[in-house]
């Protein structure tokens, strides 16, 4: 995320501010190299990947908003990146900010996969598959 001090922050709050969440390839430990970039728009402040299925990354953002990311699909690739061999990949959906958390996401769990819940808080089965 943007480096910025707590006052910046403030006095620009309405600066659009990029983060990426970058997966390294450790096999040569002399010369890591990325192997895949997440973009985002906004501050990313934390990020899950599913339990279920690896290619799937959730991201919780500075603003509240909400990022999924499908690192296997080829369709959200952006084209500008520094590095060749790095995919960039771009969030296949993202929280609507009026209707997300006002403060910073600060943790992010998986439900079980048949456990789902209701918008009155009950439990049901559920299989959601994006």
């Amino acid at each position: 995320m943007d480096s910025l001090t707590f006052d910046e922050r403030v006095n620009a709050p309405m600066k659009q501010l990029e983060s990426s969440i970058v997966f390294w390839d450790f096999e040569n430990r002399q010369n890591p190299h990325a192997i895949v970039k997440l973009w985002s728009p906004v501050d990313i402040t934390v990020f899950e990947i599913s339990p279920a299925n690896h290619d799937f990354v959730v991201a919780g953002a500075y603003n509240g908003q909400i990022l999924i990311y499908n690192r296997a699909a080829n369709t959200n690739l952006m084209t500008a990146s520094s590095d060749k061999d790095v995919k960039t990949i771009k969030y296949r959906a993202v929280s609507i900010p009026e209707e997300s958390h006002r403060a910073p996401v600060t943790d992010i769990k998986f439900l079980p996969h048949q456990m789902g819940y209701r918008r009155s808080g009950e439990s049901k089965e559920a299989h959601i598959h994006l």
